[in-house]
């Protein structure tokens, strides 16, 4: 019965992971622009990024997943991004590519990023044994993932910035889908309202040295339930050293922990987060790596109140 339980358990978060990938990545609110398109290139800076994460460590064949994102301005108010993002969830793997274009308006008071993105992701299962009893060979999805399912998506997004510190995101991902068959026809079409939102304010603690960031993100993916991440980041020493901590309660109910620590142009993060569902006692967590590299010097107005 427990073996049952397991695999009904990571089955279901295998569903989820081919819904959205979105929803992976836990240090999408310190680089927005992986999970937005509107923040591409918002920063004023060329920003190069690595990430790994491994879900579920310790547990026989755990969702792993890596990403590499360059994000950067490369005109007077013109954003430009690509995104390459591998995941491997068992015997179901997926390869997504992305492009995004952001245009930035800037007033006295405030600096808005709109911006697009197209993407092609592949989803292929391995490794499936056509002969076993318990696998049902007339299953169309099935069929499809083992002959490569592909898929072509359009995204828009929007990241904001106000002259108070306070900051906005609201995007809205795959509002165009169209299946591909490996002949490169759409075979299918679909559209969906899924939306991330957030907000969020810097406060100054001077008598610390420190700023401390509170922010919320909704989210809502296609097949992945609503869901809402509550984060507090603390910055240290002019942004050189981070801590903050994430809940996240709807899809995965989840608690999380962030370092970090920024030299001159290279900035490493490592989160840690545990899971309040039963699963979690088969496990050892998840673990994420984000390394960043900056080219070019960051904006003086983009930078915090704080820092003025």
């Amino acid at each position: 019965m427990k073996k049952l339980y397991i695999l009904l358990t990571f089955c279901f978060f295998a569903l989820i992971a081919q819904a959205q990938e979105e929803y992976i990545f836990t240090q999408y609110f310190l680089n927005p622009a992986t999970i937005n398109p509107g923040a591409t290139g918002f920063e004023g800076t060329h920003k190069i990024l690595f990430n790994y994460r491994n879900n579920w460590s310790g547990f026989q064949d755990s969702p792993q997943s890596y990403q590499a994102n360059y994000n950067g301005e490369v005109a007077s108010n013109v954003g430009l991004g690509a995104n390459l993002l591998s995941d491997q969830y068992a015997n179901l793997g997926s390869v997504r590519a992305d492009l995004s274009f952001a245009y930035m308006i800037k007033g006295e008071s405030y600096k808005i990023g709109a911006g697009l993105s197209t993407r092609f992701q592949q989803y292929r299962v391995t490794g499936v044994d056509l002969g076993n009893p318990l696998v049902d060979v007339s299953d169309e999805m099935l069929l499809n993932r083992l002959n490569d399912g592909q898929f072509f998506e359009t995204s828009l997004g929007f990241h904001g910035l106000l002259s108070n510190g306070l900051f906005f995101d609201l995007a809205f991902p795959s509002l165009v889908r169209s299946q591909l068959n490996n002949l490169d026809d759409i075979v299918e079409s679909s559209a969906s309202f899924n939306y991330f939102f957030g907000l969020g304010y810097p406060v100054q603690i001077r008598d610390y040295d420190m700023v401390i960031e509170p922010s919320f993100y909704v989210k809502k993916f296609r097949n992945v339930p609503l869901h809402v991440d509550f984060n507090a980041l603390m910055k240290f020493m002019d942004g050189k050293l981070l801590s903050g901590i994430t809940y996240s309660n709807g899809a995965d109910n989840r608690l999380g922990f962030l370092i970090g620590t920024q030299i001159n142009t290279l900035a490493f993060n490592y989160s840690y987060n545990i899971s309040f569902h039963d699963f979690q006692q088969f496990n050892n967590g998840g673990h994420e790596i984000g390394l960043a590299l900056k080219i070019g010097q960051e904006q003086k107005a983009e930078k915090m109140p704080a820092e003025k």
